[in-house]
């Protein structure tokens, strides 16, 4: 299709790029966008932004300071998003490592698109086992991928991980629209510009409290904590929990394949 404004009113006008048969019923496919793009571009926002898989097409931009480069984040299965949590504790291990200067901990820099291609390939077969990175204590190569932790660094991942915490909480706090007044416009739509706004907060804290829940679980097994049973509510949040146990557990297997999950 092609689109025109008019300059008279501002109306958009959309014409086919091909001949149509008559009484024939257009269509359009907007393809997997999240609900950001959907608004920008189309006008409109989706209650449910949510792929059959359980990935959501909605991406958090998380950026804690102005001098680091954006990650993107999104929730769903371990394929899409270890790498993100990957990327985002990057942005922290500076400064951790500072703090625990008397260990000898190490940058972690690595492209990760074969990694993610190889978990997406675990979502499918699930019985894939993690010899591949070290479990057998035999066939560790830490070169190779630049993602494997030595047990002396477990100190500086806990540190990072709760300053990721921590910018997730204070990224959380910035929003205007929240409590009471979050509920009521994503249940009204009356406004539609109000619902709409309400739906991208919504979807952004959901993606927040994700990645800070695996988090937590991750320092919690870590340094072998018993944390607070959460039992959900409902079958989304069911389905959030096993998704969240998920990356906790490839997370653990390919950052500290020497570690043994309680």
């Amino acid at each position: 299709v092609r689109y025109a404004r008019s300059e008279e009113d501002g109306s958009i006008c959309v014409t086919a790029s091909r001949k149509l048969v008559i009484n024939s019923l257009p269509s359009i496919t907007y393809g997997a966008k999240g609900n950001a793009q959907l608004l920008l571009r189309y006008g409109f926002c989706l209650d449910s932004n949510i792929e059959p898989d359980g990935s959501t097409n909605d991406v958090l931009e998380f950026r804690p300071k102005p001098s680091h480069p954006v990650v993107e984040l999104r929730t769903g299965p371990k394929s899409y998003t270890f790498g993100g949590l990957v990327k985002a504790l990057e942005l922290f291990h500076e400064s951790a490592s500072e703090k625990c200067s008397s260990m000898d901990g190490k940058s972690i820099t690595n492209d990760y698109d074969d990694m993610e291609t190889f978990l997406h390939s675990c979502d499918i077969e699930e019985d894939t086992d993690f010899e591949l990175y070290g479990l057998d204590g035999e066939d560790n190569h830490p070169d190779e991928d630049g993602i494997v932790l030595e047990d002396s660094t477990l100190e500086v991942e806990c540190r990072i991980l709760e300053e990721f915490v921590s910018a997730l909480q204070k990224m959380e706090s910035k929003y205007s629209l929240c409590g009471k007044e979050l509920e009521d416009s994503l249940q009204s739509r009356a406004c539609l510009s109000r619902h709409y706004s309400a739906l991208l907060v919504h979807s952004e804290l959901q993606t927040i409290h994700f990645y800070a829940a695996a988090a937590k679980s991750i320092i919690q097994k870590l340094q072998k904590l018993e944390g607070p049973k959460d039992e959900g509510k409902g079958e989304e949040s069911q389905m959030t929990r096993l998704l969240v146990d998920d990356l906790v557990t490839v997370f653990i297997q390919i950052r500290c394949p020497n570690y043994m999950i309680n």
